[in-house]
């Protein structure tokens, strides 16, 4: 929704996306430093660790590409 408000010109909504973008991994950290170790036989916990976990791996390269852009055009624009 963010990025769809962000093609609309002159709109500061379309900072909601990219700051989704870094937060949603943060959380998923902070979910795992929080939950991660916690015992239980509810099966909702099992599934709630998969989907992190998949996450997770669905961000993972994204956000790479993302510091590697950001990276190059810092170095390129100097």
């Amino acid at each position: 929704m963010f990025f769809l408000l962000g093609l609309i010109p002159f709109s500061p909504l379309g900072w909601g996306a990219t700051i989704l973008f870094y937060v949603i991994p943060a959380w998923l950290i902070y979910w795992q430093v929080k939950f991660g170790k916690l015992e239980t036989v509810d099966k909702d916990y099992g599934r709630a660790k998969r989907e992190r976990m998949a996450a997770f791996l669905i961000w993972s390269p994204a956000m790479l590409i993302e510091v590697v852009s950001l990276v190059v055009a810092t170095v390129v624009h100097y």
